[in-house]
């Protein structure tokens, strides 16, 4: 395993560390996707398999502004139009494939 800090599956973003003397590391992230305070040993942050996916095509429909995505991992991600996604809303894989990939019209 890796030393280095990954990021959160669901959100992307890189969760700040908290160190006390004598304890092991502390991950403390509030995900913005989950709306949830995760709290965990680094270690046990670290120790997850990294899942990836891909956008299998755009479901469309839906208001007008926002895109659904249906991805390869089986769920979809509705998405404000122009904002790209790292990470899938619903089980946290990495979207590695955006290609070919155009905005559903209103």
């Amino acid at each position: 395993m890796s030393d280095e800090l990954k990021p959160c599956p669901f959100c992307g973003e890189m969760p700040p560390v908290f160190e006390k003397e004598q304890c092991a590391p502390i991950v403390g992230h509030a995900c913005r996707i989950l709306d949830l305070q995760i709290t965990v040993p680094l270690h046990t942050w670290n120790a997850r398999a990294e899942r990836t996916c891909r956008i299998d095509g755009v479901r469309g429909g839906g208001n007008c502004g926002t895109t659904t995505y249906r991805l390869s991992c089986g769920h979809a991600a509705v998405m404000p139009d122009g904002i790209r996604f790292r990470h899938c809303p619903e089980c946290g894989a990495k979207v590695v494939d955006m290609v070919g990939v155009e905005e559903a019209p209103c």
